[in-house]
């Protein structure tokens, strides 16, 4: 039976941005220092191209790599290289990253933008886009260049940008969505040339209609032959197996790609990036991040540089005594953090500071065999079973029973009555795997 033939019904969440939502995109205060992973995507690491002493300028190429899955990173202060070794990264573990001590005089690298791009090629415009480091901006962390160089056999009808962000907390993709309409149309245009696609559907979901509006005049500006389309509130939607059949009705196959049914998708923050690179050879050095959560004082929307620690952002933002954990991204998917010394990458959302009452709390015990798991999985999984197998050192057999289809939204997590992690479990299982083939 194909995953997604019949929905399941998720349950509904309280979206909790009625602050952030109408917060404006406001600067953080840049740090001393930055950290920048070596690692922000998902692909091959890159290795340090400066030594400690070097002097950067913010764009500086500071990390690369040959292998095609990978994105260079660059220096998002100007300032003095000085320490390249293992620091705490968000997503786990520690990582090589390299330490720049800011000069504060905000001196640019030599930016290199396409000077007339209606007339380059596509493989100049997906050059441009690699240049500039940019990657998945949603969570994920793919290479976006790669992304955009589906294989020769591939027929791609349809780009998809995804503005749907259902976490709850969550806005900083209404409002680039909202205060940046115009960039976004340009990163779509250039997305189409690039994946050689007829048509384009902007998905928003129907709590963002100020965005829809300002979106539909600039792509009607633009003269491009795309749709903005109003999605019901549906918090799994924003995967991209689930929105791609919300949209089109076409189902991507068991460990299978967009591509593999007509489709390319980019979430909106990426898409912006995209134009920022090709129209000003602008490498991604600073994203949009939502700060909230009952522990900050002053919630919101912030750009911030890459490389700026957990602890100078909330900081700035006010955190308050009452901060029970800090999760970077959304309370569904996000990663708990047990080290403020680690820093905004590239993919980072949001940076919550959770209180109490906004945490969830209690022992696990023994799954009583419920099933609630099962009923709200968007894509039909079962996952007591993959975190059976997980346990019992049977993580292979999960292959059997896609394992890799979950895209850990965590709907799990949030019905187990019995506080079993099962995301946790998941992830854990499908590294037992990884581990197992390499």
């Amino acid at each position: 039976m194909p995953l997604l033939q019949q929905r399941r019904r998720v349950p509904p969440l309280d979206a909790r941005k009625e602050v952030t939502a109408g917060a404006p995109i406001t600067p953080l205060a840049v740090p001393e220092l930055v950290v920048v992973p070596l690692r922000q995507h998902i692909g091959e690491s890159c290795h340090p191209t400066v030594r400690v002493g070097d002097p950067v300028r913010i764009g500086d190429v500071i990390g690369d790599s040959t292998a095609r899955v990978s994105a260079p990173v660059h220096a998002s202060v100007s300032g003095r290289v000085v320490d390249i070794d293992e620091r705490p990264h968000p997503l786990g573990g520690t990582v090589p990253a390299v330490t720049i001590e800011n000069d504060g005089r905000e001196e640019w690298t030599d930016l290199e933008p396409i000077r007339e791009p209606a007339d380059a090629s596509p493989e100049t415009l997906r050059a441009a886009v690699r240049r500039a480091g940019v990657v998945g901006m949603a969570g994920a962390g793919f290479p976006t260049a790669v992304k955009l160089d589906p294989p020769p056999d591939a027929t791609i009808d349809t780009v998809i940008v995804n503005v749907m962000e259902g976490e709850p907390y969550l806005s900083a993709d209404h409002r680039i969505a909202l205060e940046a309409p115009g960039e976004v149309a340009d990163g779509l245009r250039w997305i189409m040339r690039m994946v050689a696609a007829p048509r384009a559907i902007v998905a928003v979901e129907s709590d963002k209609a100020d965005a829809a509006d300002a979106l539909e005049r600039a792509l009607a500006e633009a003269g491009l032959a795309a749709e903005v389309r109003l999605l019901p509130r549906d918090y799994a939607a924003g995967a991209e197996k689930i929105l791609v059949h919300l949209v089109l009705g076409r189902e991507i196959p068991s460990g299978g790609y967009p591509y593999d049914v007509g489709v390319v998708s980019q979430n909106v923050s990426t898409t912006v990036a995209i134009s920022r690179a090709i129209r000003h050879g602008r490498p991604l050095v600073e994203r949009v991040v939502t700060v909230a959560g009952g522990g900050v004082e002053r919630p919101g929307n912030y750009l911030i540089r890459i490389g700026t620690t957990f602890d100078h952002v909330l900081t700035e933002a006010g955190r308050r005594d009452v901060t029970d954990r800090v999760i970077m991204g959304g309370p569904m998917m996000g990663i708990a953090q047990g080290d403020l010394s680690a820093p905004v990458i590239k993919p980072t959302t949001g940076v919550l500071a959770l209180a109490p009452d906004e945490s969830r709390h209690g022992d696990e015990v023994p799954c009583i065999h419920c099933a609630w798991c099962v009923e709200v999985c968007p894509i039909g999984l079962m996952p007591y079973l993959l975190v059976d197998l997980t346990r019992t050192g049977e993580p292979l057999t999960a292959t059997a029973y896609h394992i890799f289809d979950c895209f850990e939204c965590g709907l799990c997590d949030y019905v187990c009555p019995s506080n079993i992690p099962l995301v946790d479990v998941i992830r854990a299982g499908k590294r037992a795997i990884r581990e197992a083939r390499a």
